[in-house]
């Protein structure tokens, strides 16, 4: 069975969304958008140099999601997604549709 969970992702917090996990699940994460970081700056999308969006496992350190990204869980725990850009945030215009589908994997 696939679950699939879809997510709306701004920077008003540094991880807005977040679901438990569990070992043997496979993730596919899927985003699209775009995303103002400046206020006179251009729109980003989220596989961009200037603005991404990153995921965490728990305390782990955080990494890079872009687009597409086929994550494998190996232990239990929670993913948190947010918006990742190199600077300051001025603005808050945009937000990233994200889609998540989950399968188990084969034991």
């Amino acid at each position: 069975a696939v679950d699939h969970q879809e997510a709306t992702i701004t920077a008003k917090s540094k991880w807005p969304f977040s679901m438990p996990v569990r070992r043997g699940q496979r993730l596919q994460i899927t985003s699209s958008g775009r995303y103002r970081i400046r206020t006179d700056g251009a729109w980003h999308g989220p596989d961009e140099k200037e603005f991404y969006l990153q995921g965490r496992l728990d305390a782990q350190r955080p990494f890079r999601v872009g687009a597409n990204l086929v994550l494998d869980i190996k232990e239990d725990g929670v993913l948190a997604l947010g918006i990742k850009e190199d600077g300051t945030y001025a603005n808050n215009d945009g937000r990233v549709r994200t889609s998540i589908e989950v399968s188990e994997l084969e034991p």
